[in-house]
């Protein structure tokens, strides 16, 4: 007697299989991307370097500056890297003790036509990353 079930085990499996790639897939697709993660990491250096230099100068009462160049922003000569293919305009930010030039810096990518900004207020030293 032979087996009356194998042509709907085949079914079956397939059945499963197209759920498991689907579920794989969109999995995948709910996941950061690596562009985003460089993105924060960025964002995290940079303020952590920014907020240590201005605590220093509080304390020390010396200006420092924040110089953007190629793939890099310096942060009172602290390197801090852009993400893969970003880089920056020579630009100088001077930050003394009782307030910041107010000015923009332009972070460029090859594939993006708007560049992402970091501007700096006049004042106390607040500045916003704008993508």
């Amino acid at each position: 007697m032979q087996n009356k079930r194998a042509a709907f085990t085949l079914i079956e499996t397939v059945v499963v299989l197209c759920i498991v790639s689907v579920v794989g897939l969109s999995g995948q697709q709910l996941l950061p991307s690596k562009s985003a993660d460089a993105w924060v990491t960025f964002e995290q250096q940079f303020d952590l370097a920014y907020e240590k230099a201005r605590q220093r100068q509080l304390y020390m009462g010396q200006a420092f500056a924040v110089i953007a160049q190629g793939d890099a922003v310096f942060v009172d000569n602290q390197r801090v890297p852009l993400p893969a293919g970003w880089l920056a305009r020579y630009r100088m930010v001077e930050c003394r003790r009782h307030y910041v030039k107010p000015a923009t810096i332009m972070i460029w990518h090859a594939d993006r036509p708007k560049p992402v900004r970091l501007v700096f207020q006049f004042g106390g030293g607040t500045y916003e990353l704008q993508t």
